[in-house]
């Protein structure tokens, strides 16, 4: 444990087996969450697996795991979230310069989604997101006045990540509109049961409607 809080406080990077014990698991989770791209970590030359603290921060956040009281660990350079009268600004006049983040797996599907919505809306600064460390991370420098995600129904991780930001007081306004497979009743309620969305687009995408959507839910914003 001291060579633990050594590191922690020296700012180092650290091990999985350190960063095991901080989440109180074994250190073969560790290992998995780096390969599901749910924990952010780098190789050294000597092929270890390295994890920066503040990665570890925002994962930590993201899944509300509880850090040990007697280990010291805070954020040193994490960029905090836009607030106040700078986050007002970027509402003023029109939709321009508002911030879209679009949480999509597939990269191809991904550029599809930007390049639709770019042309409804040029002036809007685009993020993406394959994975729910990339969402903290982005979430955690600046909030997203829109966020368009695609609910995939082999895994459950759309759905938790909808309920995690209505969760928070200062996410829970953010504008969601929910990609499905299947626009059915049943698929709303699922998704509706795991948080409030502003709008769903079905698959195979009608991508006129998508812009059209974006560019409503942005306006809306700005006028409320």
């Amino acid at each position: 444990m001291n060579q633990l809080l050594k590191h922690i406080k020296e700012n180092r990077p650290l091990t999985t087996f350190e960063v095991s014990r901080i989440c109180g698991v074994v250190h073969s989770t560790i290992s998995n969450w780096i390969d599901a791209g749910k924990l952010n970590a780098y190789k050294t030359p000597g092929g270890h697996r390295r994890i920066k603290k503040d990665d570890l921060l925002v994962f930590l956040k993201l899944y509300e795991i509880p850090v040990p009281k007697d280990v010291p660990l805070t954020s040193s350079s994490l960029p905090a979230a836009e607030e106040g009268p700078g986050r007002e600004k970027r509402h003023e006049g029109n939709i321009a310069g508002k911030r879209v983040l679009l949480i999509v797996e597939d990269q191809v599907v991904s550029e599809v989604l930007m390049e639709t919505l770019k042309k409804g809306c040029p002036d809007c600064e685009f993020v993406q997101a394959s994975n729910e460390f990339q969402v903290g991370k982005s979430i955690a420098q600046s909030i997203p006045d829109l966020i368009v995600i695609d609910m995939r129904p082999e895994t459950a991780d759309g759905y938790r990540l909808i309920e995690l930001l209505r969760k928070e007081s200062d996410l829970a306004n953010i504008k969601i509109i929910a990609v499905t497979d299947h626009n059915t009743e049943e698929n709303r309620e699922k998704i509706l049961a795991h948080g409030n969305v502003d709008g769903f687009i079905s698959k195979p995408m009608n991508l006129h409607k998508l812009k059209d959507l974006a560019q409503q839910l942005l306006r809306a914003d700005h006028a409320a």
